[in-house]
């Protein structure tokens, strides 16, 4: 893989006639998942792909409102794991 994607684990595809969306998981060393993060290319003339702008994306963009997402404000927040789409 190459571009946004390259060196993460993807662990589930949404995609459609029109635009498409995969969870990907970044690991230590130790093979360990430590946070997901959502990516999502193709039409978003209406907004569909919650990157919060108007344009059509020929390269999987970082949806950032559902990307490494934790519980809690505190400095024992734990990572909300997304599984999948």
């Amino acid at each position: 893989m190459r571009g946004e994607l390259k060196g993460k684990f993807v662990v589930d595809a949404a995609c459609g006639e029109e635009h498409s969306v995969v969870v990907c998981q970044i690991r230590n060393g130790e093979g360990k998942t430590t946070h997901e993060l959502v990516y999502s290319c193709g039409n978003n003339l209406k907004g569909q792909l919650g990157i919060n702008r108007l344009s059509h994306l020929n390269d999987f963009t970082l949806v950032e409102d559902l990307s490494e997402l934790y519980d809690g404000q505190d400095s024992n927040q734990k990572p909300l794991h997304i599984t999948n789409i």
